[in-house]
């Protein structure tokens, strides 16, 4: 490679390079004995570094490298003369996949400063051809990332591995290799690649859970004292004739204030003209939040009852008078009200890659939609009371839903202390346990302890039965699980 202008000393050398040398370049002229200029030429002394005497001398064309021969003097340009100057720059060649190629390229000017050619060379001084785009290099926009990352399977113990990241200057990523941490063999991914296998345990993993509890509630009032088919006390079987609501006690307080609504009725069912369809829609302007309607017990018997009443509401005595149209008459009737409990889990899970996710299961452990309705927490579940004593009660098989009051229990418990829940409660429906830390031993029917681990979930009911057995107990004093239960 030659030089000059300024570039530096050129050191030569090789493997039959003996002594080692050092070059300078210095650019003169061909001068003809008329005085013309010949040629502009690079005269390149070469010194022995050791003893600095100088071994040889070496004439190039300045553009082109290629070795001149004199055919006139070689000396110092004569004023005015033609000269050109050399122009070093490393620039870089980028292909159209994104291979960055870097090279040499010197530029050529007269002696007006204009560039009148150059020659490109590789980084080791091999004549270079570029082969894509020529611009300047920049190390700071082009470069490899390594990253040390995680892959997850499904099963088994995190691996740790490395990636390989290469962009180019304008950001777009060229490739992407991954190795084992040696960074030469081959890897590939077979799960969920994180950044952090620190950080992995297992996953995704449980790390809270809640229950809440949805109490349901329904109020019916009817004209029975026994059988729905049965004699009817009092008697009503003639439903025709003009009615009126002479008085409705909810929660302990009149809802029938100034004058009575009265109704008129072509006879017994649920239409709007028949006796039950006109009594659902007076108590609907009463009430309008529990959607009273007529229903029909599918055999003989029309009544009324809520869709939609509040747990929290206590319906109380109505006194329904027939005015006209028939035998007149006042009849005074009760509630029959009625809860049922439903609980769920909502569990919070963080998967592999960090992020959370909540999910809601049944009290059998099944995966549902997002319950809708009121829920409140299981400590803190309402509790209703049904119609008070004395007052006429209607058949269940009026009741879409189970007649009675269903409790609900949750405990948080830590260490080893047991919990025997058929022991403490009468007719235990079901049990959910969250092992929340440690390992709890269960004890079911089969009467063998058997141990459930940290994050697991697990449920035991009985279909319109109680559990025989349900006890539970904390292997270390570390253990911390939640339980949860219905009982009557």
């Amino acid at each position: 490679m030659s030089g000059c202008c300024g570039q530096g000393p050129v050191i030569v050398s090789g493997a039959a390079a003996a002594p080692r040398v050092d070059v300078e370049t210095q650019l003169m002229c061909d001068v003809l004995p008329d005085g013309t200029v010949a040629a502009t030429v690079l005269v390149e002394p070469v010194y022995d570094t050791n003893s600095g005497a100088r071994v040889a001398t070496r004439i190039t064309d300045p553009v082109t490298g290629d070795p001149y021969t004199p055919t006139g003097t070689v000396t110092v340009c004569p004023a005015g003369a033609e000269q050109s100057e050399l122009d070093v720059l490393q620039l870089c060649d980028t292909a159209d996949d994104g291979t960055v190629t870097p090279f040499v390229r010197d530029y050529a000017r007269d002696e007006t400063g204009a560039i009148v050619g150059h020659t490109d060379y590789a980084l080791d001084g091999a004549p270079y051809t570029p082969a894509g785009t020529v611009g300047q290099c920049s190390s700071d926009c082009y470069g490899c990332e390594p990253l040390v990352l995680c892959d997850v399977p499904v099963t088994g113990d995190p691996v740790a591995f490395m990636r390989v990241v290469c962009h180019d200057c304008t950001g777009v990523v060229v490739s992407v290799t991954d190795t084992e941490l040696d960074g030469v063999t081959p890897y590939t991914p077979v799960g969920t690649v994180v950044t952090d296998c620190a950080a992995i345990k297992d996953c995704p993993t449980s790390y809270q859970t809640e229950c809440w509890s949805m109490v349901t509630a329904q109020a019916a009032y009817d004209n029975t004292a026994g059988s729905p088919c049965g004699s009817i006390t009092p008697n009503m079987t003639q439903c025709a004739g003009t009615w009126r609501l002479n008085s409705w006690i909810v929660n302990g307080v009149e809802r029938v204030t100034g004058t009575p609504p009265t109704f008129t009725a072509v006879g017994c069912g649920g239409n709007l003209d028949q006796l039950h369809g006109a009594w659902a829609a007076v108590l609907a302007t009463l009430d309008p939040d529990a959607l009273w309607q007529a229903a029909y017990n599918g055999k003989c018997l029309w009544y009324i009852r809520t869709a939609a009443a509040d747990p929290s509401t206590v319906y109380g005595q109505m006194i329904l008078e027939r005015i006209a149209g028939g035998t007149a008459g006042t009849f005074t009737l009760g509630s029959a009200q009625s809860q049922e409990t439903t609980l769920y889990s909502k569990v919070f899970t963080q998967d592999c890659d960090g992020a959370t996710s909540v999910q809601w299961l049944d009290a059998a452990g099944n995966e549902i939609a997002p319950p809708e309705g009121e829920l409140t927490p299981c400590a803190t579940a309402a509790s209703g009371g049904t119609g008070g004593a004395g007052l006429l009660a209607a058949p269940a098989a009026l009741l879409t839903v189970e007649s009675g009051l269903v409790s609900t229990g949750v405990r948080h418990v830590t260490g080893t202390e047991p919990q025997d829940l058929v022991a403490e409660f009468a007719d235990v429906q079901n049990v959910t346990l969250h092992v929340l830390a440690g390992t709890v031993a269960v004890t079911m029917t089969e009467g063998e302890a058997v141990p459930v681990p940290a994050g697991v979930d697990a449920t035991w009911a009985v279909e319109g039965g109680s559990l025989a057995a349900a006890a539970f107990a904390g292997t270390t004093e570390d253990t911390a699980y939640l339980l949860t239960w219905t009982h009557r």
